[in-house]
């Protein structure tokens, strides 16, 4: 027996709408996991969501609404020394001048500088963020030698505020780069 157009057309549809109500079902659950207080049950099935909520960008960092939010913007860049003496600046993609479109496939990249200029001086994320920079400026005829990591701050004045906030630099991390770093 074979299907005519509508009955195929009905087949699909007792099967599609299950389908999109069961993933519309997870994306709920998926959320609600994440804003369920601290506790057993959140810690116990959060683990399995995540997966889920990175690949689909539903996880967000609720950084703005702490009792303490962050009081400055932050952005890394890096200055290089290459083999025959030159330096060159390395600088992170700015993120304010990007679409709103750009800024979304770039998403993984701000959260990237994010936790790297909020580590620690002795995280060991630091030394992989050098290397992956050193990668980045390396050519056949020159390689890197050397790297600085610079955090560059800018404070965020308070709301109603008229001062304009100066930014500064500090040094994050420095090392040498080997030939192995660049492998």
């Amino acid at each position: 027996m074979t299907l005519d157009g509508t009955s195929r057309q009905n087949a699909w549809t007792k099967v599609r709408e299950p389908l999109l109500s069961a993933l519309v079902g997870l994306n709920l659950l998926a959320i609600a996991v994440v804003l369920f207080p601290p506790g057993l049950i959140r810690s116990s099935l959060l683990p399995g969501f995540l997966p889920y909520l990175y690949a689909t960008g539903l996880f967000q960092s609720t950084g703005v609404f702490v009792p303490n939010p962050k009081k400055y913007n932050v952005t890394l860049w890096a200055r290089i020394l290459f083999a025959d003496g030159t330096l060159k600046e390395w600088h992170m993609v700015d993120f304010t001048k990007l679409s709103p479109f750009d800024r979304f496939l770039q998403g993984r990249f701000r959260r990237w500088d994010d936790n790297i200029c909020n580590s620690n001086p002795d995280s060991p994320w630091l030394h992989d963020a050098a290397r992956y920079i050193a990668r980045q400026g390396d050519s056949p005829n020159n390689h890197p030698v050397a790297i600085e990591l610079i955090r560059h701050r800018c404070n965020i004045p308070a709301p109603g505020s008229d001062s304009i906030a100066e930014p500064f630099d500090d040094l994050l991390y420095s090392c040498k780069i080997t030939s192995g770093d660049l492998q």
